[in-house]
């Protein structure tokens, strides 16, 4: 993982909507952690969504806020590495966002 990301905690998605998989990892660079978390294989479900539904709720149950920021790096096979997006989200901003688009 590039070292130049500022923030704590980078969620790490991968998958497309087209095939209905949806990989996550959660990485810690201050003590060089992953957590993955199981990946969604069902195309019915916005596994996009879902991954920073677990991200979001995994974070919570260890005691970080709402207003926690993190980074997400979101990767779809084929696409040129500099065309995937890389954006901050606040732990609520995940969770309502998940809740909004079911």
């Amino acid at each position: 993982m590039d070292r130049r990301y500022k923030l704590p905690h980078i969620l790490v998605t991968e998958g497309d909507q087209e095939s209905g998989f949806y990989s996550g990892r959660l990485i810690e660079l201050e003590s060089d952690t992953e957590v993955i978390f199981e990946p969604v294989k069902d195309n019915r479900k916005n596994g996009l969504q879902e991954m920073r539904h677990k991200c979001a709720a995994y974070l919570r149950g260890r005691g970080y806020s709402a207003d926690y920021l993190i980074q997400h790096h979101c990767i779809k096979p084929g696409r040129l590495e500099k065309d995937n997006p890389v954006e901050n989200w606040t732990l609520y901003e995940l969770e309502t966002k998940t809740k909004k688009s079911r």
